[in-house]
């Protein structure tokens, strides 16, 4: 016990590469953006052709390695679930080599209230069996609470299926004969709908582009039919993104009063997993909250390198949010610096950046 203690305390007062690094993360804003190198020859690959197979672990990145800022309306809770947005800028058309189609989909403001919306028995994913037919395993099904914030439909609003296919169909129509693709990502919950998207496109829109799923921290969502069906669809590649201990990523497990070798719960499409351990600024015992925080998921990978690799010493994202949101979790040099820069571990985050959310909203199922 002294020599455990001894080591918690040793990773308690780590400290990054300088006090200037420090500063620079503790400012309120993250550095401009660097300059971006074409991705255009190779945007199949990193759009999960292939699985993203040698591009995971060690990370594929570039000399600069930038990552963005955190978008505000991701960590406010309202009943808007996310928006569609389009690559307009030819430069950056041309710079990837297509023009990407952007859903993004939130989380659940709270670990409690994202079980609090979870019904975890298996419904079939189309809703329907034919008559007098029996679900059985193998038919695609998903978890009823998914399913039903996704489907539901409120008094003056369309479900989140509707809104979603038809600014895709729309889109699809505007930039026709161009090369498109589509990108879904979403956090915890949002990750969850984001598999249901990406399967209503695939099932729905024959001509649809490539589509990719990137979540982060995102339940399992359906079972082994429903894995097939998303694979055999040839149009999706998914990529989960997981932190160590993050306790959604391991839910649901097995759907109620079904046998286990036929109803189990199961993930889908390649998995880049990391560690809250390996950061410099978090401590060494977070607790469940921290690990599925999106903000220390941005975070985590912005230093992210290999598996098994030290922390990349030149990240660029500031750690402000981090403090203003994690602030129990941060080691102490962290925050004691912070304030002696004159900012307020305590204050809340800001969120006063306006953006326009779109159309996108979940009814509730009640």
């Amino acid at each position: 016990m002294p020599g455990m203690r001894a080591r918690m305390a040793a990773d308690e007062h780590m400290s990054p590469r300088s006090l200037m690094h420090m500063q620079q993360l503790l400012s309120a804003d993250s550095p401009r953006a660097s300059p971006r190198s074409t991705i255009g020859p190779r945007w199949r690959a990193l759009h999960g052709e292939g699985g993203w197979a040698g591009l995971l672990d060690p990370l594929s990145m570039p000399p600069w390695a930038k990552r963005p800022n955190t978008p505000e309306w991701l960590t406010q809770q309202s009943n808007w679930i996310g928006y569609v947005a389009v690559c307009e800028s030819e430069r950056e058309v041309a710079r990837m080599g297509r023009r990407d189609i952007a859903i993004v989909l939130r989380g659940t403001a709270t670990c409690l209230e994202w079980a609090e919306n979870l019904r975890a028995s298996l419904v079939p994913l189309d809703g329907e069996t034919g008559e007098g037919k029996q679900a059985g395993p193998e038919d695609p099904k998903v978890a009823r609470g998914f399913r039903s914030l996704y489907k539901t439909a409120g008094e003056k609003v369309k479900s989140l299926s509707e809104d979603v296919m038809d600014e895709v169909r729309r889109l699809m129509e505007k930039y026709k004969g161009e090369e498109l693709s589509i990108t879904i990502v979403g956090h915890s919950l949002g990750g969850a709908l984001a598999l249901l998207v990406a399967d209503e496109i695939a099932t729905t829109v024959p001509d649809a582009p490539p589509v990719a799923v990137v979540s982060f921290g995102g339940p399992k969502v359906g079972n082994a039919a429903f894995v097939d069906k998303l694979k055999q669809s040839g149009k999706v590649n998914v990529l989960r993104i997981v932190n160590a201990g993050d306790m959604v990523t391991k839910v649901p497990g097995v759907a109620p009063r079904l046998p286990l070798s036929k109803e189990q719960y199961q993930h889908v499409g390649a998995e880049l997993r990391i560690d809250s351990k390996n950061s410099p600024c978090l401590r060494p015992d977070v607790g469940p909250a921290s690990r599925h925080d999106l903000e220390a998921y941005l975070h985590l990978i912005d230093g992210f390198t290999a598996t098994g690799h030290p922390f990349r010493y030149d990240a660029r994202r500031s750690v402000i949010r981090l403090l203003q949101l994690q602030k129990g979790n941060v080691k102490k040099e962290y925050v004691n610096r912070a304030r002696e820069l004159g900012v307020d571990p305590a204050a809340p985050a800001d969120v006063g950046r306006s953006m326009a959310y779109g159309n996108c909203a979940v009814a509730s199922p009640s």
